[in-house]
């Protein structure tokens, strides 16, 4: 009994202080940079490089309901509800996506606040157009005002596969809560075209032609350009209360594929995740350190037989991304890992 309640306190204190550094922050922000997409932590200086719209009150607003900030809540709604999205402006598809629109998604579902729900469906109505391609993959540019949708120069054209097949929830999300099924069906055709255009099984590159729906590149990777694609598989089969067949089907596939192709470990047994190249069918020993979401991952889909496998798999993972930090003199941790 004395260790549950030591327990409870420390658990208590750890949700204080960083609740008092969630304010903290939201308390810069509020006093240089209120409306502003962003504020520079040296400087004070603000910077709207996401459309100028307050990007940072819309990706806070479920926490702050979380965190019961009431106040600081109250002043962000009263600038997200006033916000108009429909401006000359080329925004990043997926950013606006899983910020703006998730963002609110998210308030609505703590806050049942109508209004919340009604300026999502104003940016899903923005967004949209940007899956106006020959194959229906999206692109990763679209103008808020005109409908206009492009991919940046450097993807040569191509969408990616971490932008285009995750912006799933958020569009199924809006049709759930809104009764309109053109964001779901907008949406879940993307996926029904990488899963039926993947060229290894479990394994999808991170190039995707938007004319044809056909990947235009070899590498394989959970960290950049991938990452978060094989997360959003796993989600939509728990979106639906673990009912859908398909998505499930295609998680294990993917997760199979990790471990046999791109699980690395050591001399003293820590484990990597790597990238893969489909043309050379030999693995890439880096790891990015946006893979390190895959330890979550793979603990939330966990289970079955499976479950305790794949559950130290998930521990080995985590305690890699920990050492990526506490090896270095600043504590802060590489992006790319060399192996």
């Amino acid at each position: 009994r004395s260790s549950s309640k030591n327990k409870s306190i420390q658990l208590s204190k750890r949700r204080n202080a960083i609740r008092k550094a969630m304010k903290h922050a939201l308390n810069g922000y509020y006093e240089h940079a209120f409306g502003f997409d962003e504020i520079r932590p040296v400087s004070n200086q603000t910077n709207s490089s996401w459309g100028g719209f307050g990007i940072t009150l819309f990706d806070s607003l479920d926490t702050m309901l979380i965190m019961n900030l009431e106040e600081e809540y109250l002043k962000a709604l009263n600038h997200v509800l006033k916000v108009d999205f429909k401006k000359d402006y080329d925004a990043s598809f997926f950013e606006s996506s899983i910020r703006y629109l998730g963002g609110l998604l998210g308030a609505y579902q703590l806050s049942k606040d109508k209004r919340l729900l009604s300026k999502a469906k104003e940016v899903g109505d923005v967004l949209l157009p940007a899956f106006n391609t020959p194959s229906g993959i999206p692109y990763g540019i679209v103008n808020f005002k005109t409908g206009q949708g492009r991919n940046p120069g450097w993807t040569n054209g191509n969408s990616l596969l971490a932008e285009a097949g995750s912006i799933q929830l958020e569009f199924k999300y809006l049709s759930f809560h809104t009764g309109d099924s053109k964001y779901e069906k907008a949406a879940h055709k993307v996926m029904e075209i990488l899963f039926q255009n993947q060229k290894s099984e479990g394994l999808y590159p991170t190039y995707i032609n938007p004319e044809t729906g056909r990947f235009e590149n070899t590498l394989v990777s959970y960290g950049g350009l991938g990452d978060s694609f094989y997360e959003y598989i796993l989600k939509q089969y728990l979106l639906t209360g673990r009912t859908d067949p398909i998505m499930i089907e295609k998680y294990q596939e993917a997760l199979r594929g990790l471990i046999e192709k791109l699980i690395i470990r050591t001399a003293n047994e820590l484990a990597f995740v790597g990238e893969f190249d489909l043309g050379t069918d030999s693995i890439i020993k880096e790891m990015d350190h946006l893979a390190c979401y895959v330890p979550g991952m793979i603990a939330l889909g966990a289970e079955g037989s499976e479950k305790d496998r794949l559950l130290k798999l998930a521990e080995d993972l985590a305690m890699t991304c920990v050492k990526m930090y506490e090896d270095q003199p600043t504590l802060l941790g590489r992006y790319i890992l060399r192996l």
